[in-house]
């Protein structure tokens, strides 16, 4: 028989594991969920990259500060610690990139950090009295991995310029009179939109030796991607916004509507996503530019914001109060993720490992980062969706123990 004190012992552990467990999940079958960040301010705009996840957060509700979640240790560390704004970082692992205000005035400036180093150490790439921003990140091999950050940069006052970072010093790419804006890189090529008002906007590409200019219209161009040697951007054909696509020296109007704006491209491989429509009915397209064939993802309410990796796209909808994070990978069936009345965001994807930001809607510094992964084979006994059977299962289990569903009550009675 179990003594006194072994009873107390016991129902104190049971008790401290009601408290830390988390609620049944009410997410897709065959997948696991977990809640990265559990603390008392806001964390925002989730990315992935390998078995990294970085976002912003608000650390103690004061300033914006940077911070990554490492899968393989499921550990949570703070990249950033200061008294300044850390915000927007993009992520190709191990590299990291960010924009902060610490420059003179609060102006923004470019950090930077190697991820694989044996203590990562915050790199500031950028000193001086104007603005810089849009930091993008990518790598090449070379002796190892080399990285290679771009972002935008106003020197003169008066118009933007392209500055890139290959690891060891800053350059200069544009001098011109013209603004210089929205970098992007993959590798040596750089892309960016060029021009000193709207509708003259035009698309550069930056090919390792020089700036190339792929786009010569009456109408803007703006908003460009690259993955590789593929580039894809929007452009006004003057009557709507479609999506073009660069590869092999030939444009091409990937999606060709009428009287519907596409908007907003991400690219990855040979594969370009955008939102097309308006709200609220905005909806998801794919296409493949190898392959040429065209994936419309209907569904009801604004789908909006795409990532892709490889052959997954991520998506989020919003439909009324509800919200949730699709998930379609092209070779099986679309997955939904929600949690009425958690507000789901910002989604990304990488190898089918799916993170994104949920909210308590209108309740300030609630905002946390969730995963979800594959979890083959299910478990029975899995209560809280994390693809593992602990003490937190069981904690639910003992929760629920003695509850009665029976209809009509009174068969609760019966033994």
């Amino acid at each position: 028989m179990y003594s006194v004190q072994k009873f107390a012992i016991i129902q104190g552990l049971l008790l401290t594991a009601i408290l830390v467990a988390a609620p049944a999940s009410a997410d897709t079958e065959g997948w696991g969920t977990i809640q990265i960040t559990q603390d008392a301010y806001d964390d925002l705009f989730p990315r992935i990259s390998e078995h990294t996840v970085v976002w912003q957060g608000q650390v103690n509700q004061q300033d914006w500060e940077i911070l990554y979640y490492d899968i393989d240790t499921s550990s949570v560390h703070q990249l950033t610690n200061n008294t300044y704004d850390d915000t927007e970082p993009v992520i190709c692992y191990p590299f990291v990139v960010w924009t902060a205000d610490c420059g003179t005035g609060g102006t923004s400036e470019i950090w930077f950090c190697d991820l694989s180093a044996a203590i990562p150490k915050p790199v500031r790439l950028t000193d001086n009295n104007y603005e810089d921003l849009y930091p993008d990140v990518s790598f090449v091999s070379e002796l190892g991995l080399r990285p290679r950050v771009v972002w935008q940069g106003n020197p003169k006052g008066d118009d933007w310029e392209i500055f890139r970072y290959d690891g060891i010093a800053t350059e200069q790419l544009t001098d011109d009179v013209k603004d210089d804006q929205l970098p992007k890189v993959s590798g040596e090529k750089i892309v960016w939109r060029n021009g000193t008002a709207t509708n003259e906007w035009e698309i550069y590409l930056y090919d390792g030796t020089g700036p190339i200019r792929l786009t010569d219209t009456l109408y803007p161009e703006t908003r460009p991607q690259i993955s590789g040697s593929t580039v894809a951007w929007e452009g006004f054909d003057g009557s709507d916004w479609d999506i073009f696509a660069y590869q092999r020296n030939t444009i091409k109007n990937v999606s060709n509507n009428i009287n519907a704006d596409d908007r907003y491209p991400v690219l990855n491989g040979s594969l370009v996503a955008w939102q097309w429509g308006e709200s609220p009915q905005i909806q998801v397209t794919m296409f493949d530019l190898e392959e040429h064939i065209l994936y419309a993802f209907s569904g009801t309410g604004d789908d909006t914001s795409p990532r892709i990796y490889g052959q997954e796209i991520v998506w989020q909808n919003l439909n009324g109060a509800e919200s949730s994070i699709e998930y379609k990978p092209l070779t099986s069936s679309r997955k939904s993720f929600s949690r009425y009345p958690l507000v789901y965001q910002h989604p990304d994807v990488y190898e089918s490992i799916i993170v994104w930001q949920a909210s308590q809607s209108g309740k300030p510094n609630s905002s946390e980062i969730m995963m979800s992964f594959r979890c083959q084979p299910e478990l029975m006994f899995d209560y809280n969706d994390d693809c593992k059977v602990d003490f937190q299962d069981f904690a639910i289990f003992a929760a629920a123990w003695l509850e009665c569903h029976r209809q009509p009550p009174v068969l609760c009675d019966l033994e």
